[in-house]
């Protein structure tokens, strides 16, 4: 028995095995499994012979979750396929008016960001209602985490990769990201309303600088209107500044709006200058702030948390016409001034690279460092439809979205409960995807029929014949091995396999000799072409036919289907005599069923079968005794009939 625990240190994922396997003292030898799956083997290149080392030796399974691959995460892989399906769909419509298929493509980039935000909800709402379990509220705040950085990402890589606008409006596209992503101020407003004297509250100026932080203009007028009583000269000028701050979507032009907002940027730097705050110092700094004093904005950095939310704050009070080209060096700008270089994380790798529009560098850092390949190979699915990757990024023979495609197929495929998920990734992977995903198909458990009948229906719309008999092939015998040989003939039919749908029906002839009926009789029944793939298939439901005829009083089709029956030979010698016993109330019937040749046909079978008896039998002696005196009279009315014509 063996146990062993997946650790995390500095990107490194350490291994501890503890087993009484002693062939790992040796040293061990590491296979990838499917998915989320490493196979471990003792060994030593030294060592010659098993006999040195005692006891047995195992191959040792080692599995591990991801952050994308447990229950909860299950509506972002769920909800996440179907906007990729859509996604599809819409490209494979081949929209012509670039304009169009634009819109469409930022549709779709809204839809992957809900689905992003409603999971990170989700996860944080369960994370917060339990109580009795440290760990797993742990374990769901980090992955809560994973996800806010995930989609913190792809609303910048929507900015500046998909949703591209022009200059001036471009500022505001990163304003309303900031204001998203950084909702702390306004749980710190609401404590401010809620307490019986707002202007005294701790946090009330915090709450103050962090909405004129994040461009929060009518807020901010607001909050500043509870403390009229107290400075209402200074409130005034202030409130008169903030309600003529220009905003760029009510501007016809960019050069009216530039010119607007720099004459107003000037006021406000006269205004400072003249010291009109002088005695209030929270509108001063309100005032500074306005005025894009990059002190005062240091000041601030326990407010705006992060460089990207200070490069954002600063230039929408500084620079609000910033065009794509010069965010690139802004951006490192900014970092140097939150700490340089040596503070950069991970997660500021990857928005310093979208910020250079390096949209390789994106999904290549994401991949190292959101845990998932969920957001690279999506993200890099949606940048391929708008046009960021070309052939150039392309690995060899495979394009680089395909292979994150196939990457991520693959780790949904290896768990118990999302396989399904991945076969739409497979379908739309054009050059590895059907092989891929025949591959993994031929290795799921066939744990239930539902099961199997799905994976059938996969293969068999894809056009996996191979697949589709292995897997009729592998239940059937599993139904038979169960007892079930309805239900194993239903499948060695479907897998078209000759052999095995013939031993099939011996054993439902068996039992027909046995107990002398049909088992599953409606099966046979309805065999239709089927009964083509083998001569004792074809007996079975020739029969089923002849019985079905009988019951029906349809006398003379029944003659007709029990001498077709005699003729092929078809039936096992151990059901000869059930099927001329059969033909003996046909033959004594007042109307003539069987003609000449017919009759001709049931005298030389009994014939036959005379001939190859191995001892004589009183019973069956009778029996035969019984079958000639039949066949007599209805060979002399057969011929009275043909003569004159009539019975």
């Amino acid at each position: 028995m063996s146990e062993g625990v997946l650790e995390r240190d500095k990107g490194c994922v350490l291994l501890t095995i503890r087993s009484d396997d002693p062939s790992l003292e040796l040293g061990m030898k590491p296979e990838w499994g499917v998915g989320n799956q490493l196979l471990l083997a003792g060994f030593c290149k030294k060592l010659r012979l098993k006999s040195d080392i005692k006891g047995s030796f195992s191959t040792h399974e080692v599995q591990w979750d991801t952050a994308m691959t447990n229950s909860y995460a299950r509506m972002l892989v769920s909800e996440g396929n179907g906007v990729f399906l859509t996604l599809q769909n819409l490209m494979a419509a081949g929209e012509d008016n670039p304009s169009v298929k634009r819109q469409q493509l930022v549709k779709i980039s809204h839809k992957y960001r809900s689905v992003i935000k409603a999971c990170v909800d989700h996860m944080q709402l369960v994370a917060d209602s339990i109580t009795d379990d440290t760990s797993l509220k742990l374990r769901l705040e980090d992955q809560s985490q994973v996800l806010f950085k995930i989609e913190l990402v792809w609303h910048l890589c929507e900015i500046m990769f998909v949703d591209i606008q022009p200059v001036g409006a471009l500022l505001t596209r990163l304003v309303d990201w900031i204001r998203w992503h950084f909702p702390e101020c306004e749980t710190w407003v609401k404590q401010v309303m809620e307490s019986s004297d707002p202007a005294q509250h701790p946090l009330y100026w915090d709450a103050i600088y962090s909405y004129v932080l994040q461009g929060r203009i009518d807020e901010v007028r607001k909050l500043l209107r509870i403390r009229r009583s107290i400075d209402a000269d200074e409130l005034v000028a202030m409130d008169d500044l903030l309600s003529r701050m220009p905003v760029f979507s009510y501007f016809n032009t960019l050069s009216e709006f530039d010119l607007y907002w720099h004459k107003w940027h000037e006021e406000c730097k006269l205004t400072l200058d003249r010291g009109t705050f002088q005695l209030s110092p929270n509108l001063e700094k309100i005032c500074q702030l306005l005025s894009g004093k990059i002190e005062t904005f240091l000041e601030m950095t326990n407010l705006c948390e992060t460089w990207y939310h200070l490069m954002v704050s600063n230039l929408l009070y500084t620079n609000p016409c910033v065009t794509v080209g010069e965010l690139s060096d802004l951006a490192h700008d900014y970092v140097n001034m939150f700490g340089g270089p040596m503070a950069v994380s991970d997660l500021d790798h990857i928005l310093l690279a979208a910020f250079e529009l390096n949209a390789l560098e994106v999904v290549k850092e994401s991949s190292q460092n959101l845990e998932s390949w969920w957001f690279a190979a999506h993200i890099t699915d949606l940048l391929r439809h708008v046009g960021n990757f070309d052939t150039s990024h392309d690995q060899g023979h495979i394009s680089l979205r395909e292979f994150l495609l196939l990457d991520y197929a693959s780790g949904l495929a290896s768990h118990c409960s999302m396989w399904q998920f991945a076969i739409d990734y497979f379908d739309h992977c054009p050059t590895y995807g059907q092989q891929m995903m025949e591959c993994f198909l031929e290795r799921i458990s066939l744990q239930s029929e539902l099961k199997a009948n799905k994976i059938l229906d996969i293969a068999l719309k894809r056009n996996m014949t191979h697949l589709a008999n292995t897997v009729c092939k592998l239940y059937g015998r599993k139904a038979l091995q169960n007892g079930r040989l309805g239900s194993a003939l239903t499948w060695a039919i479907r897998s078209k396999d000759v052999q095995f749908s013939t031993y099939l029906a011996e054993q439902f002839i068996s039992e027909y000799v046995r107990s002398g009926e049909f088992y599953a009789p409606s099966l046979l029944d309805n065999l239709g072409p089927s009964v083509l793939y083998s001569d004792k298939l074809t007996f079975l439901g020739k029969y089923r036919e002849f019985q079905n005829c009988y019951a029906n009083k349809e006398f003379k089709q029944a003659a007709n289907v029990l001498v077709s029956l005699i003729s092929s030979r078809f039936a096992p010698k151990s059901l000869w005599m059930a099927l001329l016993l059969d033909a003996i109330p046909l033959l004594e019937s007042e109307q003539v069923l069987f003609d000449d040749e017919q009759t001709y046909e049931l005298l030389y079978f009994l014939e036959e079968l005379s001939s190859i008896k191995d001892e004589s039998n009183s019973e069956l002696d009778k029996k035969t005794q019984t079958l000639r005196l039949a066949i007599g009279r209805n060979l002399m009315r057969a011929h009275t009939r043909e003569k004159f014509g009539k019975e």
